[in-house]
This record gives structure tokens, sequence and C-alpha cells, in this order.
């Protein structure tokens, strides 16, 4: 019987992917999927993203964390198309900070040499000026981007569980229907966020080491990909074990 977030044991969600039927053949054709997104960009990726929504879905219904078998490519990819609509449109306002700075970045490396030409000033320390100056607004514009991405991403996976629960991309959007889900277990997702995030950067810092290593850097692509793949479903289980506790919460206090 499935367990609430609370009391399922960490231990247990960071092992379901090594566990169940077939999960070797699941898993591997998952990592296989991670690195053939290295030689024909987005689409591999797209599938991935249509499974993990699956391994989300399975939860949410109230099943236990578990590799699903990868069948109904089309739905697989279709449900990735809808998450990743969903995912820019709440990213979307970092991006287009970002790159507007980047715009006026670029904009500022094609003028620089055309101002140094015309200014009487020294035209080293004219480059210089504007160079720093370009830098400048495109780090400025960047830490705009960074609060905002982390502004969008914060509630991301509890409009993902939401929309996966009704079915609708539109329902990610209903901020009134998922809102109360995710203040009714605020603390959980929070749990969540630190998790997923310190689970990041530590594969981070073992694929830093691998590539640093001249004997094993060719072998990287092989371990990132399997490792990524493993972040991706654990992450989108944890944020579903959470959002199906918040709901149960809503609904426990809307009974009492």
């Amino acid at each position: 019987m499935a367990q609430p977030l609370s009391v399922a044991p960490l231990p247990a969600l960071f092992r379901f992917p090594f566990q169940g039927p077939d999960w070797k053949k699941r898993f591997l054709i998952g990592s296989a999927l991670m690195l053939a997104n290295l030689i024909i960009p987005i689409l591999p990726l797209i599938v991935v993203a249509g499974y993990v929504i699956e391994v989300m879905r399975r939860i949410l219904r109230g099943e236990d964390p578990a590799l699903p078998p990868w069948s109904d490519w089309g739905r697989l990819t279709i449900d990735g198309l809808r998450g990743a609509l969903v995912s820019l449109v709440f990213l979307l306002p970092g991006t287009v900070v970002y790159l507007i700075g980047m715009g006026l970045y670029l904009l500022g490396i094609v003028v620089a040499p055309l101002a140094v030409g015309t200014s009487g000033r020294s035209p080293a320390a004219m480059a210089v000026f504007l160079g720093l100056a370009a830098a400048g607004v495109l780090m400025f514009f960047t830490c705009i981007a960074i609060v905002l991405w982390l502004v969008g991403s914060a509630p991301l996976p509890a409009a993902t569980a939401h929309f996966v629960v009704r079915d609708r991309v539109g329902a990610a959007f209903s901020v009134g229907e998922w809102w109360p889900i995710l203040r009714a277990n605020a603390m959980g997702f929070f749990i969540d966020w630190v998790l997923v995030a310190g689970l990041w950067a530590l594969a981070y810092l073992a694929c830093a080491l691998v590539g640093y290593t001249v004997v094993l850097c060719c072998l990287l692509p092989l371990v990132a990909a399997p490792a990524l793949f493993y972040l991706w479903v654990v992450g989108a289980a944890k944020f579903a074990l959470s959002y199906r506790e918040g709901a149960a919460l809503v609904t426990a206090r809307g009974r009492a």
C-alpha cells in the first residue's frame, strides 16, 4: 500500500528505479535516450519527459513509485511536449530577460569597434570600457533572469502534477486550484527542492571529477546519461508524493 511522503522512508524512494519487474531494461532504455540526446537533440529528451510524467501519473493515482514499461511511445511524446510547454511558460519571463541581456551584450560587442574607431580617446582604454560595460549589462540581466527562473521553478512541480492529475495543460495555470495543495504541504515541497538540488549538485560534482580525469573523461557521457535519468525520475516521484500528500491534507481539512 502506498505510503504518504512523511512516512515513506527516503532510502525506498532512492531505490525504486532499481526495483520492480524489468527494471534493468526500463532503466537502460531511459539512459540510452538521455545519451541519444547528445546525437539527436530535444526529441529523445521529450520522450523521457513524457516517461517522467507517466511516473508521476501512477504515483498520483495512489501507486507506489516504480518504473513503468516503455509503451505507447506516441503518448509519451505528447505528454513530454505538454510538460515542456508548461515548463516553458513558467520559465519564460526569466528566459526573455536573459535573451534581452544577451542581445544587448552582443550589440555592445559589435558596436565597440565602431565606437573605438570614431572616439578621440585612447582606443585601448575605450575598448576596455565598452567591454566592461557590455559584460556588466549581461551580468545584471543574468542576475534578474536567475531570480525569475527561481520564482518560476518554485511552483512548477505542483503545477505540473496538477496538469497530470487533470490531464489538461490549462490546469497547470489554474493557480487557484493547485495553490491550496502547495500551501498545505509547503514544507514538503521545500524539502523536495532542497533534496533535489543537493542530488543535482552531487551529480554535477561527480561528472566534473570524471570530466577532469584524462583517463575517464571519454566515459563522461556514459556516466552522465544514467545519472541524469535517475535524478529526473526520483525527483519527479518525490514531487508527486508531496502533491499527493498536499491534496490529501486539503481534502481532510475540507471534511473537518
